[in-house]
């Protein structure tokens, strides 16, 4: 940070959510102790008053896509969208009743609500997010340095020596055929107008904004017999259009996972019977060429009304190469099909 001359920096009470390091979104939530972080991000927005929050984008996606890099973004869509709200933490915003006495503990903090969100991401593929927010070349040059910002990166990776290993020096001379993909962004949303690809500050100010709610929480109406994702998948339909993000929704319209060759892959699902009878529905999974169900392939009873968890553990083929796979988890009741669920897989090999 100090390289970067950033000074204002402020760490969360958030360790990182024990090994195995996955894609569920949802361990590191409840290690987090959410409501606690999120009131602690709350409580920053209204503290430093900032015109726009970066953050990770909330989604599975390909890639490192670390479950506690997912957690931030969830937080910081929330603390976005609420920082605003003076009946949202409201000990945040409540005038000290004595300035003299040592033992008040109130702030005073005002209410404030940001004017842009965006989010970036460690997609291993990131052309899927071409044209959906503002992107920059990391060989341009910084206006303030004078030099390229590709060079801020090799020197801060030369000092994180945890994460990067066998960097080249921030002086090292520019390969002939450097040609980076450019640093993408998706804009969340904005309240200041704007176009979406246009600059990060575009139509941003020191002026305050009046409070913007959400929708919220709507329940989806089914009908019949269905089977969906479970876990971070449903998680993150609910939660993108509670936050007005249905755009989001859009950027990889079949969910994604990834898997090393050989590996276990636990996928879970959630089987809907919206009748006013009880049903037995059968699971089965449509599965490319060497790949095995371990178990949650089976016959189900669903009361009426009823919602049944049901978690199928896979094993991938062992590969050389990687590659793209699709698996289909398919129910079946009274002897017809009845629902669907897809799930797009990519197999690491192991060249």
């Amino acid at each position: 940070m100090a390289l970067l001359n950033i000074s204002q920096v402020w760490f969360l009470n958030a360790p990182d959510t024990p090994a195995p390091n996955g894609h569920n979104v949802l361990r590191s939530l409840e290690t987090w102790n959410h409501g606690s972080t999120l009131g602690e991000v709350v409580r920053i927005i209204r503290l430093t008053r900032p015109s726009v929050v970066l953050t990770f984008l909330p989604d599975v996606v390909v890639g490192e896509n670390h479950e506690d890099h997912q957690a931030a973004g969830v937080i910081a869509t929330e603390a976005f969208d609420i920082a605003g709200d003076p009946t949202q933490f409201p000990e945040q915003v409540a005038f000290p009743e004595d300035h003299k006495d040592f033992a008040v503990l109130l702030e005073g903090l005002r209410p404030w609500q940001p004017q842009k969100l965006y989010y970036f991401s460690d997609a291993a593929d990131d052309s899927f997010l071409k044209g959906k927010g503002p992107e920059y070349s990391i060989k341009e040059v910084s206006p303030s340095r004078h030099v390229a910002y590709f060079r801020f990166w090799l020197a801060m990776s030369n000092i994180y020596r945890t994460q990067f290993e066998n960097v080249p020096a921030a002086d090292a001379p520019e390969p002939a055929d450097f040609n980076p993909t450019p640093q993408r962004f998706v804009l969340g949303k904005s309240l200041v107008g704007g176009t979406t690809t246009g600059d990060i500050l575009e139509n941003t100010g020191p002026q305050p904004l009046p409070f913007a709610p959400v929708r919220g929480y709507r329940p989806l109406s089914r009908a019949g017999i269905s089977v969906e994702l479970g876990g971070p998948w449903n998680l993150y339909q609910e939660f993108w259009c509670a936050h007005n993000l249905d755009h989001l929704a859009q950027l990889l319209p079949i969910p994604e996972v990834g898997v090393g060759g050989g590996g276990t892959l636990a996928v879970p699902l959630l089987i809907h019977n919206d009748t006013n009878d009880s049903k037995a529905v059968t699971l089965q999974a449509t599965l490319p060429d060497g790949w095995a169900a371990r178990k949650g392939v089976a016959i189900y009873p669903i009361p009426a009304h009823g919602v049944y968890p049901v978690t199928v553990v896979l094993i991938a083929p062992s590969t050389a190469e990687s590659k793209w796979q699709q698996l289909s988890f398919d129910l079946e009741s009274d002897g017809k099909a009845v629902g669907s669920a897809r799930l797009r897989v990519h197999v690491r090999g192991s060249q």
